[in-house]
């Protein structure tokens, strides 16, 4: 089923304010272009300007706004949420008891929380905008059983906190900016066993809280996360400090630079032959040989993704990445 409007802009399905917007019950349905706003918001109620309950449905380049919460996926996989702007909702993106599902490349602004996910698993959060979430609200957050996600390449910027786990483990939270958080970047609950690394914390009053029984990994094996406030030295020059280690508590291996390209594998804010050199002379090599180069492990068969090797994967990305420089 196909439901495509003119353009967001003119084609406007409005809820006034009674129950869902746009309630979707059958699976492969494809939602595009419209401005869905005004779900009923009373208290105690999960009214959505989009609500699916059928798998592989697609929402995409729509606005929506003004709802209790923006699109609702309730006990469904395999859908893809994209491209669209979602503002001035309770919730921009809620996922409930949902596996599977692809949430990227949105905006979203003014809202209480802007993306959450609770007793979902296996989901992927990517290339979002996340900003400007209220007072007391949180740019992501992962609760109640939420497991083996992956939350990666988010910008959380200017939230009141950045992103809260709370009763959630074994996801798996790389390459996102956590930057000007009212209160603080990231807050950990009760939530064991998940993977931090190639993050950027940025100038929020707190850049990490950790709660009970929250022990995680804060590193790839070699490298960690960037820390604004750290002011540790790097004597050997490899882009990782060496000093007041772990740093925040959690990561001994900080970045001295901002994590912003895979190519930049000594992390000097350029990809130029200093990094060809050093990927180069670890080619074909794997842990344990003398001129292995955890580094330079950069990808693998899933992208972005080491794999205890250095071979023409690694090579050709940061080769594809050479001239770049970070402003």
């Amino acid at each position: 089923v196909l439901l495509i409007g003119e353009n967001a802009e003119n084609t406007i399905i409005d809820g006034e304010d009674i129950g869902n917007v746009v309630e979707v019950t059958s699976s492969d349905v494809f939602i595009n272009s419209f401005t869905i706003q005004n779900s009923n918001r009373s208290a105690g109620t999960s009214f959505a300007g989009i609500r699916v309950l059928g798998s592989r449905c697609n929402v995409t380049q729509n606005q929506v706004t003004k709802s209790k919460i923006g699109i609702l996926l309730v006990v469904s996989e395999g859908n893809a949420v994209r491209d669209n702007v979602v503002t001035g909702n309770g919730h921009g993106v809620s996922l409930y008891d949902c596996n599977g599902n692809v949430v990227d490349f949105n905006v979203f602004s003014g809202n209480t929380i802007g993306i959450s996910l609770a007793f979902s698993s296996g989901n992927v959060v990517a290339n979002n905008d996340v900003r400007n979430s209220s007072a007391g609200g949180h740019g992501v957050t992962l609760q109640s059983n939420s497991f083996n996600n992956t939350v990666s390449d988010n910008n959380l910027v200017l939230n009141y906190h950045g992103m809260w786990l709370s009763n959630s483990f074994d996801n798996r939270i790389v390459r996102n900016t956590f930057a000007d958080n009212e209160l603080l970047g990231l807050e950990l609950s009760n939530s064991p066993g998940n993977l931090f690394y190639h993050n950027n914390f940025i100038d929020s009053p707190t850049l990490v809280k950790i709660g009970a029984n929250s022990t995680c990994s804060w590193d790839s094996g070699c490298e960690g996360n960037y820390w604004s406030n750290y002011n540790g030295a790097d004597p050997d020059e490899d882009g990782i400090g060496d000093e007041y280690l772990p740093w925040e508590g959690v990561d001994y291996y900080p970045l001295m630079n901002i994590y912003w390209n895979p190519g930049d594998i000594n992390h000097d804010l350029k990809v130029n032959m200093r990094d060809v050199g050093g990927a180069a002379r670890a080619f074909s090599t794997e842990p344990g040989d003398e001129r292995w180069n955890c580094h330079a492990d950069i990808t693998g068969l899933k992208y972005l993704l080491p794999d205890n090797k250095v071979d023409m994967r690694d090579i050709g990305l940061v080769a594809s990445q050479f001239g770049d420089t970070y402003y």
